[in-house]
């Protein structure tokens, strides 16, 4: 929804600018996506003047998120050792807990509450190494993370942004939700959980993932090259 190339360097509130509304095609592809949902938040507004509630998620995890975006590093941090991590370790993430998310739509329903609320976590600023430390601690297990070549791996790999461009993509604020109701699971206790329903469901493919092999490669030419 919000137009990265016109945001503040810090936290985005919900007045943020937003990319302009997509209304010629609904196909949803990574160039329409974001402009389609302004066009729906707009179209309920026109609709439904004054009673619209907009629930703006960030990157939902925890159990029964099939997306893999936050189980990659749960199952790969549950194993320990040395993490290849194909991105900035400094690099801003968020996620909101799946639980918290629904309690949160719940919340606004009970209410009846109208606004526009970004629905993101954890409580304080995380980053993508402190994501993946959060993991570890929630499975209990000990990583040495070592940033690798991003290029060396697949496009989209699970949380890392291209560039520092898209930093402002994971510096929402979340302070208009809390103040209605969102609550803030710890990471560690999602990535528990999380890790507790990978396994019951089979520790089925991921859509991206590094076989063992692969990971040792990266670690191998990060070691040689610092």
């Amino acid at each position: 929804v919000y137009d990265r190339a016109r945001a503040a360097p810090d936290a985005m509130a919900e007045d943020a600018p937003r990319l302009a509304p997509v209304r010629a095609t609904e196909q949803v592809t990574g160039e329409t996506y974001g402009g389609l949902k302004v066009a729906c938040e707009d179209d309920a507004r026109a609709r439904f003047a004054g009673r619209v509630t907009v629930v703006r998620p960030g990157i939902v995890a925890g159990p029964r998120d099939v997306t893999d975006r936050f189980t990659y590093w749960v199952r790969r941090a549950a194993r320990g050792g040395q993490v290849a991590v194909p991105g900035r370790l400094d690099q801003p993430v968020q996620v909101v807990d799946s639980r918290d998310l629904a309690r949160l739509v719940l919340q606004l329903l009970h209410d009846d509450r109208p606004g526009t609320f970004n629905a993101v976590g954890p409580a304080t600023t995380v980053t993508l190494a402190g994501l993946i430390q959060a993991c570890a601690e929630g499975t209990g297990a000990t990583v040495e993370l070592v940033a690798v070549d991003p290029a060396a791996v697949a496009e989209g790999f699970p949380l890392v942004l291209p560039d520092r461009s898209w930093d402002a993509l994971y510096r929402r604020s979340a302070a208009a939700a809390r103040q209605v109701g969102l609550t803030a699971t710890p990471l560690a206790q999602t990535a528990a959980d999380t890790l507790v329903w990978d396994r019951e469901r089979g520790e089925p493919a991921l859509a991206v993932d590094l076989t063992a092999e692969q990971e040792h490669a990266l670690l191998q030419s990060a070691t040689q090259s610092s």
